[in-house]
C-alpha cells in the first residue's frame, strides 16, 4: 500500500511538472511571437524615418552664401551653406536702427525655411529700437535685394 501511494504521488508530481513545463513553453512561444511583432513594427517605423530623412537631403539641395556676422555690408566670416530641407530659401537678414540714420546696420545670410521669408520685425535692444528684415531668393548663392 505504501508503494502505491508513493507511485501515485510521483504520478501527480509528474503531471504537475508537465503542466508547468507546458505553461512555460506556451509563454515562451508567445514571448517569441510578440518579439517578432515588436521587431516588425520597429522596422516599419525605422524605414519611415529613413525615408523622411532621405527626402530632406535631395540631390537638388540649395547652396546659399553663409554669413553669421556682417557689419557695414561686409561679411566677417563668409562661407557656403547647403540647405538641409527642400523647403528652404537663401536669405539675407538686415538689422537697422532707425534712430541712427548713418549706420548701415548688421546683416546675416544663410538658409531659412521659406515660411519665414520676407518678414519685418521691430524690437528693442537696450532701449534702442531696431528693425529686422529678412528677404529671400531661391537659386544657388543668390543675393536677395532689399528695398
Amino acid at each position: 500500500m505504501l508503494y502505491h501511494s508513493v507511485d501515485t504521488a510521483n504520478f501527480k508530481y509528474t503531471r504537475l511538472f508537465k503542466r508547468i513545463l507546458s505553461g512555460i513553453q506556451t509563454q515562451f512561444i508567445t514571448f517569441v511571437k510578440m518579439n517578432k511583432i515588436i521587431f516588425g513594427i520597429l522596422a516599419v517605423v525605422a524605414s519611415f524615418m529613413l525615408a523622411e530623412s532621405a527626402s530632406k537631403f535631395s540631390l537638388t539641395s540649395l547652396t546659399c552664401n553663409k554669413c553669421s556676422v556682417g557689419l557695414l555690408g561686409v561679411c566677417m566670416n563668409a562661407a557656403d551653406e547647403v540647405c538641409i530641407t527642400n523647403k528652404s530659401s537663401c536669405f539675407t537678414g538686415r538689422a537697422t536702427f532707425p534712430s541712427l540714420t548713418s549706420f548701415v546696420g548688421f546683416n546675416t545670410q544663410g538658409c531659412l525655411e521659406s515660411i519665414m521669408c520676407n518678414t519685418t520685425t521691430n524690437a528693442t535692444l537696450l532701449g534702442a529700437t531696431y528693425t529686422s528684415v529678412k528677404t529671400c531668393c531661391d537659386s544657388n548663392k543668390c543675393k536677395p535685394s532689399h528695398d
